[in-house]
């Protein structure tokens, strides 16, 4: 019986919406603050750059959330007054995989490696959430 559970889940499960916003009265302003923490992709990655930074302990407790959240906000002021970024879904697909690999790994990372991978997902997961424009990522 539990290896056809999988099997009907992926048949009759319901299409899902990727993103809030398309099911969620918000206008563009208010979907693109709620995006990090409503989106799973997102939220995933915030709360594995936590467990990471404890993980690691030390100073890196504070510094690694601290480098992702304000290279976050630098990469939506990217997309806002630039754009052109694009893989950023891939980016953030991998920033996901890498987070939850090293938590899997249980093995503690360099803070300095950690702060410069973080910084680098943070950038498309900070793009991706750009002025409410959360149609596409």
């Amino acid at each position: 019986m539990k290896k056809y559970l999988s099997l009907f889940l992926l048949l009759f499960s319901m299409p899902l919406f990727s993103h809030e916003a398309q099911s969620l009265p918000y206008g563009p302003f208010l979907s693109g603050i709620t995006h990090p923490v409503l989106g799973l992709d997102h939220l995933l990655a915030m709360v594995s750059v936590g467990m990471v930074s404890a993980q690691i302990g030390g100073r890196a407790i504070w510094s690694v959330p601290l480098t992702f959240v304000t290279v976050m906000f630098f990469g939506g002021l990217v997309g806002l007054n630039m754009g052109g970024l694009t893989g950023y879904e891939i980016g953030i697909a991998l920033s996901v995989l890498f987070l939850g690999s090293s938590l899997a790994a249980d093995k503690t990372l360099d803070s300095r490696f950690a702060m410069l991978a973080v910084a680098i997902f943070a950038i498309f997961h900070g793009f991706c959430s750009r002025g409410g424009d959360t149609n596409n990522c």
